[in-house]
């Protein structure tokens, strides 16, 4: 069972009007670093979204094809509280950039590139873990007007803070005469070679005090429990549609999908947790003829559940 994409698709446009609409682009917005109220801690600065953001991109860390042209490139980094230490989990990372010619899929009719037909070719989403980390592979993208180099990211976190910004490079001269890179300030990247390819971080500070979700916390009320078994197995078996927050706390492997071995995971996770009561402890898990047992000499009897056939979001 795949979750649908329902987001209407902006129309193509040919390579011409990208340049003009491109141009059209320079305006005279001045964006400032936000200083925490009594910290030396600034917020990641805000950029223009351009026109090319689509929703429903898929989740996934490597958003560039093994064959796509052009030079490897590895941003990781990580996403972080108002305090610039305490590090959110569970933060939505939405990424979309141009081709090594230039060339966004989807909004634009690329020439190049994009060798196995990829829909939402150079895009992707992903989540920060637990210590707040994220990571992606993808291409150095290529200029187009007279823009530099950039990669388009909007972060979303659990509480609701959004930040839509631009990755730069310090190797880009057009950098020099851009008002947004010249702008940027922390967020253009020196990048690092290796024999993988160029290697560039950058740390996200959001206007947040929110830790983050718990992995397993389905319904997000801050406990890992029975309820939010439930709740999984609801996605599992198509009868709840779930937002992106609750797929990311549902897959507990963490293999962009929620299966019976999340279920697993979740059981093996309420029985050892730290926010049960410490009877719970000897409870056992017992996998056997398609059904999932616990026992227990604590307050949960037992819990089983039946399926038929291979159920899977993705």
């Amino acid at each position: 069972m795949n979750k649908k994409n329902n987001t209407t698709k902006p129309a193509k446009i040919s390579r011409s009007e990208f340049i003009v609409k491109g141009g059209v682009l320079a305006g005279s917005t001045v964006l400032l670093p936000t200083l925490v109220l009594g910290q030396d801690c600034n917020l990641t600065t805000d950029d223009i979204m351009g026109p090319y953001f689509v929703e429903d991109a898929p989740i996934r860390t490597v958003i560039a094809h093994a064959d796509e042209p052009g030079q490897r490139l590895y941003i990781s980094g990580r996403i972080l509280q108002n305090d610039c230490e305490t590090p959110i989990s569970g933060a939505m990372l939405e990424v979309w950039q141009a081709n090594d010619a230039g060339c966004y899929s989807i909004n634009l009719e690329c020439t190049t590139g994009n060798p196995e037909n990829d829909e939402y070719n150079l895009r992707g989403k992903m989540f920060s873990n637990t210590n707040g980390q994220y990571a992606f592979e993808t291409i150095l993208p290529g200029n187009y007007a007279s823009r530099p180099m950039h990669i388009h990211i909007k972060i979303t976190t659990p509480d609701g803070e959004i930040l839509v910004s631009q990755i730069y490079f310090d190797s880009d001269p057009l950098c020099d005469t851009d008002p947004w890179c010249q702008d940027a300030e922390e967020r253009i990247l020196s990048l690092n070679e290796d024999s993988s390819g160029l290697h560039g971080q950058l740390d996200i500070v959001m206007n947040s005090t929110l830790s983050g979700i718990i992995p397993g916390d389905v319904n997000l009320d801050g406990v890992v429990n029975v309820q939010d078994i439930v709740l999984a197995v609801g996605i599992i078996l198509g009868n709840v549609q779930p937002d992106d927050f609750q797929m990311y706390a549902a897959d507990l492997n963490q293999d962009t999908e929620i299966d019976i071995l999340d279920i697993v995971l979740m059981v093996s996770q309420i029985l050892g947790g730290r926010r049960i009561s410490q009877q719970l402890q000897e409870g056992q898990l017992i996998i056997e003829n398609n059904s999932v047992g616990i026992t227990t000499n604590g307050e949960v009897a037992g819990i089983q559940l039946f399926t038929k056939g291979n159920f899977r979001i993705k």
